[in-house]
């Protein structure tokens, strides 16, 4: 097969180009920092996805500080959460100087693994985080009812999930809180930003309130003096989304089916090319839920040695996080987690973005088809 000289990148931002023109109408205008954009884009992003109490917010990692923030999590408090994902996902909880406790994930799944959470439960844990990894859903069901016995809210890192579901569910309806992400190489990319979607109403306006220094910028005093209610009497913070942000989001909106639909279609691909390879073993698919397919992964025999196969076809492959234990930050001492232990010599990620042409796909079928 002739190799290509141009590389096959392993991520690649998608911007339509009308954004370009929407964007200059703002930055021309008065109202650059929070403003009407950012209601708009709330409600539009509510209607498109079936969602109710969408905040907006700077990054996924403030609105993650956020839920910690509304599940009353304090210092010393532990917060049970995988320690396969992004660093991003458990520095909110050092932040709150809480102890993150990991857990194994699933290994066809890379998912949290929920029979490895009740074990872990103590009376010190105040939140259990999860982690939907490449944008497939992890078993809410279960995890939800642990956490109602328990009366621990949930907090769903939804970063990966955008237009994912759950049992005919949208994600961002089922658990206390769910974060998603709009960063660069997201499905949805305002460049950076998040949105923090909560189940209790009376939690949702302390978000709103708290998201920008403890004021709700919704409701105007009729004042000569001030603008809003700046009475504040919760800790807040620095956390809101601007106008120019919400101006992306609103156009990259318009356009997320397709995006979404062409990601799947390339996930299909693959899988279908892949399914019966003898050293790969495929990610779980079940009928019940719908990945929102930020990644592909799967696992590969000899990973370095496949790593190496890529890289000679000049296309990009990543594992992208890795287990969080051995980090430094958080101890940087590595667990005895099985499945945890298992998945990290194997994971791989290929390429999965809308700018790759079907030319692409095709090569980079052949190129592991051939072997390493």
């Amino acid at each position: 097969m002739k190799i290509r000289e141009t590389p096959i990148h392993m991520f690649y931002p998608d911007i339509v180009p009308s954004v370009i023109d929407k964007v200059s109408e703002i930055l021309k205008g008065k109202q650059l920092a929070q403003g009407p954009k950012v209601d708009e884009f709330e409600k539009e992003f509510e209607k498109k996805f079936n969602l109710k109490n969408c905040v907006s917010i700077n990054t996924c990692t403030s609105a993650l500080h956020l839920a910690l923030t509304l599940s009353n999590v304090k210092p010393g408090d532990e917060v049970i959460t995988p320690a396969y994902t992004c660093p991003a996902t458990n520095h909110p909880i050092l932040a709150h100087f809480a102890n993150p406790i990991f857990t194994d994930v699933q290994f066809k799944t890379a998912n949290i693994d929920p029979t490895d959470i009740e074990k872990r439960i103590t009376p010190k844990t105040k939140a259990i985080m999860l982690v939907h990894w490449a944008g497939y859903p992890c078993d809410l069901k279960e995890i939800n009812e642990i956490a109602n016995k328990h009366n621990i809210p949930v907090i769903e890192d939804a970063a990966h999930a955008i237009g994912a579901e759950y049992q005919g569910k949208p994600i961002g309806s089922i658990s206390d809180f769910t974060c998603f992400s709009f960063q660069a190489i997201k499905q949805l990319n305002t460049i950076d930003g998040g949105m923090l979607v909560v189940k209790d109403n009376d939690l949702y306006d302390s978000a709103i309130r708290r998201r920008f220094i403890g004021i709700d910028k919704r409701k105007k005093i009729d004042s000569y003096i001030e603008r809003f209610d700046t009475n504040v009497f919760e800790v807040g913070y620095k956390f809101n989304m601007n106008d120019v942000t919400a101006t992306i989001g609103l156009e990259q909106l318009k356009y997320i089916d397709e995006k979404l639909k062409r990601r799947a279609q390339i996930a299909k691909e693959y899988r279908d090319a892949f399914k019966n390879h003898k050293d790969i073993t495929l990610f779980e698919n079940k009928s019940d839920r719908k990945s929102g397919n930020w990644l592909f992964s799967m696992h590969v025999n000899r990973r370095d040695d496949f790593a190496k196969m890529m890289k000679s076809y000049n296309i990009d492959c990543s594992v992208v996080h890795t287990r969080n234990d051995i980090l430094p930050v958080f101890g940087g001492k590595a667990i005895n987690l099985p499945n945890t232990n298992k998945l990290s010599e194997s994971i791989i990620s290929i390429p999965l973005h809308t700018k790759l042409i079907e030319e692409e796909v095709d090569y980079i079928i052949k190129a592991v088809k051939l072997g390493w």
